[in-house]
């Protein structure tokens, strides 16, 4: 039997436009020098699934979205409020990838947590993440990554309304996936009836397929209308 073990999977080995200075992974791609490009193919990403169950954060969150409506990661979201960052003499950031002088908060031995929310720059830095590109409104795609998160766009000096690095990327692992999530979204919501936890109707629907109201708060919490928001792109095509 085969003990538990976790798994850190390089689907790009050390492919990466940002090339942070301090990533330890960026010379690795001197270890497969018969390419430039390093792409995990299908057939390897299916044999890896098939013989290893796995939990993988990112499939758990967008499982979650389609059964729940509710978003467990914060990259998928609309609102970048979500957590903060405490360094070892307390001051607070509200991002690990955005501790700056720029987007320091305050301090723990002299802030208290709902100051630290309602805080200016908190709140302005959490709004970027629904300012995204105008390509991003006609991508079907939109209300599983809304913009995709901001490390992915705040670059070469722009701000939050460029395009992620990894938007091609993302597009080609939704159209891929998605059928697959679909199928395990609804067996959730099956094994619910089942057990008693929803009624019993025989009748499935995910989250991306319920109407919603127009003029409601967005489901991704960007603090704007539906219709303001992820209303303006079909996301019941997703399919």
């Amino acid at each position: 039997m085969v003990k538990p073990f976790s798994l850190l999977v390089k689907p790009a080995s050390a492919d990466c436009n940002l090339r942070c200075q301090y990533c330890f992974y960026i010379d690795k791609s001197l270890l497969y020098p018969e390419t430039h490009i390093h792409r995990m193919p299908d057939d390897v990403l299916e044999r890896m699934i098939s013989t290893y169950r796995v939990s993988v954060r990112i499939f758990d969150s967008i499982l979650n979205f389609l059964v729940d409506g509710i978003y467990t990661t914060c990259h998928l979201a609309g609102n970048c409020c979500q957590y903060f960052v405490v360094e070892y003499n307390g001051d607070i950031y509200p991002c690990d990838f955005f501790v700056t002088r720029q987007f320091k908060l305050g301090n723990v031995m002299e802030d208290s947590w709902e100051e630290l929310q309602n805080s200016p720059t908190y709140v302005e830095f959490g709004k970027q993440k629904a300012e995204w590109n105008s390509e991003c409104q006609r991508c079907r795609w939109l209300y599983l990554c809304s913009g995709d998160c901001l490390k992915h766009r705040l670059y070469g000096g722009g701000n939050s309304s460029k395009l992620s690095w990894l938007c091609a990327g993302w597009k080609k692992f939704f159209e891929h996936s998605m059928p697959y999530f679909k199928q395990l979204a609804l067996k959730v919501l099956k094994e619910r009836e089942r057990a008693g936890i929803i009624a019993k109707t025989g009748r499935y629907e995910l989250f991306p397929e319920k109407r919603l109201g127009r003029n409601d708060p967005c489901f991704c919490g960007s603090g704007k209308k539906y219709k303001k928001c992820h209303g303006n792109v079909d996301v019941s095509d997703a399919s």
